[in-house]
């Protein structure tokens, strides 16, 4: 209906109607109903076809007893049932379904109607939906009656084989499991029994195979449960080579693959279920199906967890994490329960049609009591509004009040607790630095065995490592109002910088090339030299063995900025949001190994931050990585003076 120009149909049918002066109550609900059809169908406007429905259902008002007008009335309602239940407002979906039935009850003679299948389809819907598998598997059992009675034809075949697979999977959700596999034989056997009659229509051929490759996964799920792996596995292997064909069911055979590997990981055969989930991987990559992949992403997440890869664990978690509540928002499944609101609407229904007489005598009488109802209820309100205001002005103002002490107590306990850092790591220093020196000395002894030594470069290495840690530790939670800022050439910061550098850098045969323009800024030498080091540093480390690194100081009108390239390994896109973030998960090694420790640029963020500047980077995978270091420049008098570098005092 209205698959050819629904508009211009719809202004046909008013244009129509407007020529007549008398129109008949059957004339208007075909009207509204066709309007109805017209607009979900071609438009999908779900909220507008209810709306039409309602004005098809008003023209037959009083006529839930005529004889001439309760099959009509019945569908209209079962149509409002289809389109509610696809709204997932299965409560009145479920009451439009049940009202039918009653309409229905009424005329005997109507109950072999196939109208009635429409409305056991239905209610195996939203039972199913709503996990009442025994509910479900009993009204899909009077719909296959249904069906079966209203004939032959192609479109009551793939609707039979359907119910037959619906059943069983209801049947297996409840637990009865031989139910199950009867209903999922019966299916194959109807197909096998009449896919002859149907073989000339053009997708009828692909259907059949479709249609049994889902039966065998779903008898594959009996076998399961019932104990029997290997026959669980070989109905999985069936139902997998129908639908990975091309143009076949790939998310059922997906689905299918996904239990295949479930059951290998279960069994302990760890190379087969890999094998399976790379497979499976594929498949997924190429044909992108939701549901499968979350179940996918669960599956590697439990294998990996009980395997101890708690690394490649955690590049999985997001993604699980992200999917499964996208997944949750679109598709929320409301409760209702089936039974209950059933006898709810047929008591409901038989109370409307006993009091339908007398219901004009009450109604004044109604509206009056509401109103007076009303009236006390919104004066009780009032009241009750103002005393619970006037009590949570009294808590707002006293939760304020502790909130206060509570922030001022916070306040000086990270204080205290950032003084204690800073005093712990400057106590570390002389310790770790006596270390070190001790095992440069015994690391001299020419007689000492190559074991020896090594555990002693170790023992090195770890020391150094650590005094950077406790360097970065120190500088931790920089603010500009705690710094000392004096005028700093900074043509003469970065030329010394690069020359302190430039022997870790030989390390891996690299050079440091240095340009910079003169500019005198006022800064805590110090710390911007902490900064400028920090990225030299990060350059040598992420850089290949024999790179060049470049280092520049470019003057501005109002600015200096430092740039620091390197042609390294680069940062992948979705880690440069996070590589300034103190303890940062986008903690990588360097390109010989070296440890990350994830504060170095933490803290140069704070430094530059601190004196009013800012810090970026514009990086390529495979290609480099640029920071830029952005200061206001203070301009100085000709006879100022530079102070001696903070490196070189005493």
């Amino acid at each position: 209906m209205c698959d050819v120009a629904p508009k211009q149909a719809l202004l046909f049918l008013d244009s129509s109607f407007k020529r007549y002066d008398e129109i008949g109550i059957k004339d208007l609900y075909r009207k509204y109903y066709f309007k109805a059809n017209c607009v979900n169908d071609a438009f999908g406007d779900k909220v507008l076809a209810l709306r039409y429905l309602d004005s098809a259902q008003s023209t037959m008002k009083d006529k839930e007893n005529d004889p001439a007008f309760v099959e009509d009335l019945a569908r209209l309602l079962f149509k409002k049932a289809e389109i509610l239940e696809g709204q997932k407002n299965y409560k009145e979906a479920f009451a439009n379904s049940s009202k039918g039935l009653q309409i229905l009850e009424n005329i005997k003679s109507l109950h072999d109607s196939s109208i009635l299948s429409t409305y056991n389809c239905m209610l195996f819907a939203i039972s199913y939906k709503q996990a009442n598998y025994l509910d479900a598997a009993r009204f899909g059992v009077l719909a296959l009656q249904e069906i079966l009675s209203t004939g032959s034809s192609y479109s009551n075949f793939k609707r039979i084989q359907a119910k037959c697979n619906d059943i069983g999977c209801s049947y297996s959700r409840y637990g009865d499991q031989d139910s199950a596999l009867y209903y999922f034989n019966k299916g194959l056997e109807y197909i096998e029994d009449n896919k002859n009659k149907y073989m000339d229509i053009k997708q009828a051929p692909v259907f059949f195979e479709i249609a049994k490759g889902v039966l065998y996964g779903n008898i594959g799920d009996v076998y399961l449960k019932k104990g029997d792996t290997a026959k669980g596995e070989e109905y999985y292997r069936r139902g997998v080579r129908i639908n990975s064909q091309r143009k076949f069911d790939h998310g059922d055979a997906q689905c299918t693959q996904l239990k295949i590997a479930g059951l290998y990981f279960a069994q302990r055969k760890i190379p087969e279920a890999l094998n399976e989930m790379r497979i499976i991987r594929a498949s997924l990559d190429s044909f992108r199906d939701k549901e499968n992949e979350l179940k996918w992403l669960k599956l590697q997440l439990d294998y990996l967890e009980s395997a101890g890869k708690y690394d490649e664990y955690s590049h999985f978690v997001r993604p699980y994490l992200k999917l499964k509540d996208t997944l949750t928002k679109a598709n929320p499944v409301p409760r209702v329960d089936i039974k209950d609101e059933y006898e709810n609407i047929k008591s409901h229904y038989n109370m409307a049609l006993m009091q339908k007489k007398d219901a004009q005598k009450t109604y004044y009488l109604m509206i009056i009591a509401i109103c007076t109802v009303v009236a006390i209820g919104i004066a009780l309100m009032l009241w009750l509004n103002w005393k619970r205001s006037k009590r949570l002005n009294e808590q707002i103002l006293k939760q304020n009040d502790e909130m206060q002490l509570t922030l001022t107590s916070l306040t000086e306990s990270h204080k205290q607790n950032s003084n204690l850092m800073q005093v712990v790591a400057h106590d570390l220093r002389s310790p770790i630095s006596s270390m070190i020196a001790i095992t440069e000395h015994l690391m001299d002894n020419q007689d000492l065995p190559e074991d020896d030594k090594e555990l002693l470069k170790l023992m090195q290495t770890s020391g150094a490592h650590s005094m950077e840690m406790i360097t970065d530790l120190l500088n931790m939670n920089t603010v500009s109002e705690n710094m000392e800022k004096q005028p700093v050439d900074m043509r003469l910061l970065l030329g010394y910088c690069t020359d302190l550098l430039q022997f870790k850098a030989t390390e891996k045969q690299q050079k440091i090339t240095v340009h910079s323009d003169e500019a005198t800024i006022m800064l805590n030498r110090e710390k911007i030299w902490r900064v400028i080091s920090n990225l030299i540093v990060n350059a040598i480390k992420f850089s290949p063995t024999g790179a060049v690194i470049h280092v520049a100081g470019i003057r501005e009108t109002d600015k200096y900025i430092i740039e620091v390239q390197d042609n390294g390994i680069g940062i992948p896109e979705n880690l440069q949001g996070k590589i300034f973030d103190m303890f940062t998960d986008a903690k990588r090694p360097g390109t010989s190994g070296e440890k990350p420790f994830g504060l170095g640029l933490a803290i140069s963020r704070q430094i530059v931050e601190a004196h009013g500047g800012k810090i970026w980077l514009k990086s390529e995978v495979g290609a480099g990585t640029t920071f830029y270091v952005s200061l206001p420049i203070i301009y100085k008098k000709r006879n100022d003076t530079i102070g001696e570098p903070f490196w070189r005092k005493g």
